[in-house]
């Protein structure tokens, strides 16, 4: 399951920190190593976003494009 968000703002993605997640690794060892959830931070413009995503999440591009054409 894929939870997105977008935001309006003005974030340094330079500023990003990440929690900490426990992960069975290797696979089947019953050893729980941590990691963080996020690795780097970025924006995109939509059309980069789009490369950049699973086909499938696309939809959120489209979304918050025809939101904010309702908008302007």
């Amino acid at each position: 399951m894929v939870y997105a968000w977008t935001c309006e703002g003005d974030l340094d993605p330079d500023k990003t920190t990440s929690n900490m997640m426990s992960l069975e690794w290797p696979p089947g060892s019953g050893q729980q190593m941590k990691f963080p959830e996020v690795d780097r931070c970025a924006w995109f413009n939509p059309a980069e976003a789009r490369v950049k995503l699973n086909p499938a999440q696309t939809e959120l591009i489209d979304r918050l494009e025809a939101i904010l054409t309702r908008s302007s």
